[in-house]
């Protein structure tokens, strides 16, 4: 069984993987001041959960946007398992057609585009709603163009609450209707409707980009909320980044 890790400023995702079937998924917070011993109990419960053991592992791929939490992440798998680990940075085979001047990007980015150019037709427009907003156009020939960044959901939230001293706490799901009638519904409102209405409108300037009808594929931690909010047609992929990064590590092995 192959593991892949995506360390993400808000959860830290894992997914099993046997060949290309997905066995498994699970996520624990992301907590920077944990620490190995802590992280180490985190995955030991996970892997009991599922009734796994950690023998099965045979191979680990880690994906990581909190750089402060990579080697101890590393560390607590090493502990369990000491199997070979691939960190996915530059240098790491993608199999990806990326200009020099974006090497720079997220590895999260990087992981969903290479798993959207593997599995769905191109060119694609990958749009990821966690900790940021984030859209990726890949043309027809599977280059990387670039990005877009905004905040997230639950970013834009805590923002807004943080600095409005007289706004209640609101719960992130959804809104009861699309004109607010008190100021959490209100919230709700902007938020969603407003990150639904945002998604169309990028969808559309970047596939005049594009110049062609592009695959849209919607994935992160909040794309099952927004989608019903939308009014293109997306395809809805929960383990992009996952997939991507299994990709990766499938192609740094040695023939």
């Amino acid at each position: 069984m192959i593991l892949a890790v995506k360390i993400g400023n808000t959860t830290i995702s894992v997914a099993g993987f046997e060949d290309d079937h997905i066995c498994f998924s699970a996520s624990i917070e992301t907590r920077k001041s944990a620490t190995i011993y802590e992280y180490t109990n985190c995955f030991v419960q996970m892997m009991s959960f599922y009734q796994i053991s950690v023998k099965e592992i045979s191979g680990i791929a880690i994906a990581s946007v909190v750089p402060i939490l990579t080697n101890v992440i590393c560390q607590a798998w090493k502990r369990l398992n000491n199997v070979s680990i691939l960190v996915v940075d530059t240098g790491v085979k993608t199999g990806l057609n990326i200009k020099k001047h974006h090497m720079n990007m997220g590895t999260d980015l990087i992981c969903s585009a290479v798993a959207a150019t593997k599995l769905y037709t191109l060119p694609c427009i990958v749009i990821s709603l966690g900790t940021a907003t984030t859209f990726t156009a890949i043309d027809q020939q599977g280059c990387f163009l670039g990005t877009s960044i905004t905040a997230g959901l639950q970013t834009s939230l805590t923002a807004l609450l943080d600095n409005t001293a007289k706004l209640s706490e609101v719960e992130l799901d959804a809104p009861n209707t699309l004109v607010g009638t008190s100021t959490v519904d209100s919230i709700k409102s902007g938020l969603i409707y407003g990150t639904a209405s945002m998604i169309d409108g990028m969808y559309q300037k970047y596939q005049a980009i594009l110049e062609e009808k592009a695959t849209a594929i919607l994935t992160g931690q909040y794309a099952d909320m927004i989608l019903p909010f939308c009014e293109k047609q997306y395809v809805y992929d929960e383990f992009l980044l996952l997939k991507g990064l299994h990709i990766i590590y499938q192609k740094n092995q040695k023939k």
